[in-house]
């Protein structure tokens, strides 16, 4: 388990390849994991569309690469989306898509910390977080958040999560290991037993886990990354 200072030295690297990410990629740009949402946020979009004044959570937000589409679909029906992120320029650039796009009434943005996010109970149909609970701080932390999230989500309604496991990083083309740029890299077997003692009476619609590798840019250097991703929904009974 990482320690604070550690959880802040790797904070303060994402904040500064998020903020140059987000500087040099615009929404929906293709070619960049911003063109397009989540295939697992966009099998669901058709289903959030049907239910009048939906509200959603996104946890994660950034700039709005979930959180505009969701609002497009939901806005027609009285929806709204919370969308949560811990970076001021996330939340600006959403703001400022959002108002491009036609739904900034429909969102709503809050700048925390993942730890400290407020959930209300029995409050939304939908909460989503893409690439968002590995980086909680520690495994304590995200048996709180997901606790609280069990208990924001109403009867019948659902959650959505799309989570990095076992992450390793290597400069490309050498054996020199990288700390990954996560906080809580637990391994995909352990993910999943939080989820199961998260969510026990929940109807398992989709838990699958695929192994991804890739190259990636970051900083001056290229880097090898390997993970498990996870990705399950769920529907509270």
């Amino acid at each position: 388990m990482k320690n604070m200072e550690q959880i802040e030295r790797l904070r303060t690297r994402q904040r500064n390849h998020y903020h140059h990410f987000y500087n040099s990629q615009s929404l929906f740009e293709k070619g960049s994991w911003l063109e397009k949402p989540s295939a697992a946020i966009q099998k669901y979009i058709p289903v959030i569309q049907k239910t009048p004044d939906s509200r959603v959570l996104d946890l994660g937000c950034g700039p709005g690469r979930h959180a505009i589409p969701v609002a497009q679909a939901i806005q027609p029906q009285g929806g709204q989306v919370t969308a949560v992120d811990h970076l001021p320029l996330a939340i600006e650039q959403l703001q400022h898509y959002g108002a491009q796009y036609g739904v900034l009434n429909s969102i709503q943005t809050t700048l925390v910390e993942v730890e400290n996010v407020e959930i209300p109970e029995q409050t939304f149909d939908w909460v989503f977080a893409v690439s968002l609970l590995e980086h909680v701080s520690s495994e304590a932390e995200l048996s709180k958040l997901l606790t609280r999230i069990e208990a924001g989500v109403i009867s019948k309604r659902y959650v959505t999560f799309v989570i990095d496991t076992d992450v390793k990083e290597k400069k490309a083309g050498t054996n020199h290991l990288l700390e990954p740029l996560v906080e809580c890299n637990m391994s995909a077997s352990d993910m999943k037993k939080h989820l199961r003692q998260a969510f026990p009476s929940w109807r398992v619609v989709v838990e699958k886990e695929e192994e991804q590798n890739s190259i990636i840019s970051r900083g001056q250097g290229t880097i090898e990354q390997s993970k498990n991703v996870i990705t399950f929904l769920a529907q509270k009974y």
